[in-house]
């Protein structure tokens, strides 16, 4: 069962779903009102999200997230790292929200019909507080009173009943009742102002809730239509499968510039390749250098990796470089090898090279 809103008045009404159990209820039997799901959402729950802090609040963090951005580039390589667990939890929650049983496209259409329903209420609503202030004051004063009284209400008038005769002693306390609830009455006449101002202030603002209603529905219809757009599931099913694909590539690759800077490297020392030249644009920098002498050198076809027997022909190459990747050592490899004079040096070098890299002004010989 769901307990549902009659109207803007606090009236409630229970709507049953029949089930298809073959057990029914006993003649008499109660169902518990934790059974109503889901809990209904009051209407000022849902204004209150919006007040002046709230908007003031949006707007400070829309001003401050952008100028946080700014010169952030080496928090920018730390967040680069960090997307390998992000995305790695990011496949259970996309998994969550593309399985049918989360309802969320239900979840999005009881939004609309609720903005639906509280627009053309916000007048009564504003009404029904102010005619409250008046109820309000008279009873602020003897709120504690009146709940016991409430509580000793039955077992008393089963007293009366009985020893009607003997009614002095309870008229004695009643009027004893009435001398303590005085001071409470003097009080509240202090607090009345307070609280006047208090629904005068929140009576425009409920005023122009209605706008508020009106263009919210709007957007959530279109947020309906989007979840019931059965190409939305798919997408969403498509990025959580993206993530997953992508889950080794970037553990793999995140390294290469979080912790070796090579992708900055690469695009400073293109930028110097093209530096010089003149009125009719840049030309590109380089430098020939000659072919060792002996077999299989460099400077002609070989049939196998050059072995000497001169001094400089020997072959240096390092195709997989170490860069931090998961696995593999900590370190930056390329440019940071020592060169191996008078003997070959196929694949990783011996030892750690540590993570230095260009700006950290570490020479090499190639």
């Amino acid at each position: 069962m769901i307990v549902r809103p009659r109207s803007a008045l606090g009236l409630k009404y229970v709507q049953i779903t029949r089930g298809r159990s073959s057990r029914g209820f006993e003649d008499g039997a109660t169902i518990p009102v934790r059974q109503a799901t889901p809990a209904p959402v009051e209407l000022d729950e849902v204004l209150n999200t919006f007040d002046d802090r709230t908007r003031q609040a949006g707007r400070t963090n829309i001003d401050e997230f952008g100028t946080a951005f700014a010169g952030r580039g080496a928090d920018l390589n730390r967040a680069i790292e960090a997307f390998n667990p992000l995305l790695r939890n990011l496949v259970p929650v996309m998994q969550n929200l593309s399985d049918p049983r989360t309802r969320l496209s239900r979840t999005v259409r009881a939004l609309g019909r609720t903005a639906g329903i509280v627009a053309p209420v916000a007048e009564t609503q504003a009404s029904l507080v102010r005619n409250l202030d008046t109820t309000f004051a008279a009873l602020a004063g003897v709120a504690t009173p009146l709940q016991q009284s409430i509580r000793g209400g039955p077992p008393a008038l089963d007293a009366a009943t009985r020893a009607l005769p003997q009614t002095r002693p309870f008229l004695a306390n009643t009027e004893g009742l009435f001398a303590d609830l005085r001071p409470g009455v003097r009080a509240l006449r202090t607090a009345a102002p307070t609280l006047a101002d208090a629904l005068e202030i929140g009576t425009p603002a409920l005023k122009r809730s209605e706008q508020l209603s009106a263009r919210l529905e709007p957007a959530f219809l279109s947020i309906e239509r989007l979840a019931d757009d059965p190409l939305v599931a798919l997408g969403v099913r498509d990025l959580t499968n993206t993530a997953r694909i992508l889950n080794p590539t970037l553990a793999t690759l995140t390294p290469v510039q979080t912790v070796c800077n090579y992708i900055t490297l690469w695009f400073r020392n293109v930028g110097s390749l093209l530096s010089e030249g003149g009125s009719n644009g840049t030309t590109q920098r380089f430098i020939i250098l000659a072919a060792p002498q002996g077999p299989n050198n460099a400077g002609g076809p070989s049939s196998a990796p050059a072995n000497g027997p001169n001094r400089d022909n020997f072959l240096h190459t390092n195709p997989y470089p170490n860069t931090a990747s998961p696995g593999r050592p900590k370190e930056c490899e390329a440019g940071n090898e020592t060169f191996a004079v008078g003997r070959q040096a196929i694949g990783n070098v011996p030892g750690n090279q540590g993570t230095l890299h260009d700006r950290t002004t570490r020479s090499t010989t190639k």
